[in-house]
């Protein structure tokens, strides 16, 4: 059981499907003061066969481990058998965790830039934003005086209930405040000037959220709508159909390519471990330190 403030509502949404879907069809006939860690090996095992991903298997182990986290501090069972289950962590897939190159970031933003996404796709391809945050961005949450970007909500589609915009908790890695080149600053003061124009000309029908990125009458854009909008951008620039969190790895490469610190790169992000950031980057270090090596040898040789 997790408590409602502990998660966002599309995470909640997510726990509900996998458990009426994976976790009682296998388990639930079980009674709680019988269920031994053989039952829960044999769940894993029978995802397995039947064809799951090894990310997905991980995540409905760790939904039974954390409800029976509960379970035992409430004093409803001695032990948490789930943990007594050994289940591979999912690792990145490195065929999907990928960034674009800074050339063909340069082609995606030149053919953007008259697009009213413009100023959105060069925030999340240079500050690392996932998705939700982007769209959820606030002028409140912006001090363009100082350069600053804060990250305080999120925007998701949540089945059975819409777009929900939520705030992030306060002791969540994600919740963080981010810097913004001088170039990022003055590209979104035009483009406040323009979403003022876009105002007046929706009239009454604009509907005041205070977001930086919203729809043409104010709303919270639909994500999906913005992968579309994506991939027609890419294919105008002569790009492959790229996942709009590829942007957000595509900050997080050229960040580590400039020499940022792992710390840095890894609080740019919004990852609550060093962990995390390094298990999805891991697979760049050896061409990151052949460029290393060649901006050495291009510092001395000249």
């Amino acid at each position: 059981m997790i408590a409602p403030s502990d998660r966002a509502p599309r995470t909640r949404a997510s726990y509900a499907d996998e458990v009426r879907l994976h976790l009682v069809p296998a388990l639930g006939n079980i009674p709680l003061s019988k269920l031994n860690p053989q039952h829960v090996q044999a769940f894993v095992n029978q995802q397995r066969k039947q064809g799951y991903s090894r990310r997905s298997i991980q995540y409905r182990h760790a939904i039974l481990r954390r409800a029976l986290a509960d379970a035992e501090r409430w004093g409803l069972v001695s032990r948490n058998v789930a943990r007594l289950v050994t289940n591979a962590k999912a690792r990145p897939d490195p065929a999907r965790v990928h960034g674009l190159t800074a050339e063909e970031v340069r082609r995606l933003l030149a053919v953007a830039r008259q697009d009213r996404f413009y100023a959105l796709l060069l925030v999340t391809a240079t500050v690392g934003l996932r998705r939700g945050e982007v769209l959820g961005l606030r002028w409140q949450d912006l001090d363009l005086g100082r350069g600053t970007l804060r990250v305080e909500q999120t925007v998701q589609r949540v089945p059975r209930r819409g777009l929900v915009v939520t705030k992030l908790p306060k002791n969540s890695a994600s919740r963080r405040t981010n810097e913004l080149a001088t170039q990022v600053v003055d590209v979104l003061r035009d483009h406040r000037r323009i979403q003022m124009r876009a105002r007046l000309r929706a009239g009454s029908n604009w509907q005041d959220n205070d977001l930086v990125f919203p729809s043409l009458v104010g709303t919270p854009v639909e994500p999906r709508n913005l992968n579309r909008h994506l991939h027609a951008l890419c294919k105008r620039a002569g790009l492959p159909p790229e996942r709009f969190h590829n942007l957000r790895h595509t900050a997080a490469s050229i960040a580590y390519a400039e020499g940022l610190d792992s710390k840095m790169v890894q609080d740019m992000l919004g990852h609550a471990s060093y962990r995390t950031t390094a298990d999805i980057y891991t697979h760049l270090e050896p061409g990151l330190r052949r460029e290393a090596a060649q901006r050495i040898a291009d510092a001395v040789i000249g």
